[in-house]
């Protein structure tokens, strides 16, 4: 009998050139994100950033330590809950050709495992570039086909917290930024608690 598999949440060490370079920029960035509250700064360019130093982490993981097997059309992350801030969503709507700003909708029940992300188009992601950073964070370490569930432990990669404390910045920097788009609004008033930041499948249902 199957039963849900252990995840083995391994941490990896870059070598130290590396890792000084990492952290001058996501100190950069943290400078420059809290600079813009209050001011009206565009953060999806921020965003941005964030997500080309967890690019470079990831690529410069030591395959010694760790060898990455995610590869195109493996889609098993792409059936679980995958949150995202209201600045995500806009970066990925903007991508579509969207107009609109997404809010995130609430009443939507929490998602379910085995519910494929609204972006998930023959097997693979339609929004890779802006994938959000919940999935550029999702890292296998061993045969992908142990991400369903099976009988036995799967590596996964530790999430960096340095990039965990940007995203919950991001988040608190959505509210603002809607304020930008709409004119000063109550986030709680008009657009709901919490509407900020959700599954990506709350804020892009007609995609389904």
């Amino acid at each position: 009998m199957k039963s849900e598999h252990n995840k083995e949440v391994r941490s990896v060490a870059l070598d130290r050139k590396t890792r000084r370079s990492v952290t001058r920029k996501l100190e950069k960035l943290q400078d420059d994100l809290f600079g813009s509250v209050g001011k009206s700064v565009d953060p999806k360019p921020l965003l941005s950033r964030l997500y080309r130093i967890v690019d470079d982490y990831n690529a410069a993981i030591p395959r010694e330590q760790l060898k990455i097997t995610c590869r195109r059309g493996c889609n098993h992350c792409c059936y679980i809950p995958v949150e995202v801030c209201l600045i995500e969503a806009a970066v990925i709507a903007e991508s579509c050709g969207h107009q609109q700003l997404p809010l995130a909708d609430r009443t939507i029940p929490v998602i379910q495992e085995r519910t494929p992300c609204p972006f998930l188009k023959d097997g693979e992601c339609s929004v890779y570039e802006v994938r959000p950073l919940a999935c550029r964070m999702k890292l296998s370490g061993d045969d992908p086909a142990m991400c369903e569930p099976f009988e036995g432990s799967h590596q996964l990669v530790a999430a960096q917290p340095a990039f965990l404390h940007l995203y919950s910045a991001f988040v608190d920097l959505s509210h603002q930024y809607v304020n930008q788009v709409y004119g000063q609004v109550s986030g709680e008033d008009m657009f709901g608690v919490g509407r900020h930041a959700g599954d990506i499948r709350q804020f892009f249902p007609t995609q389904r």
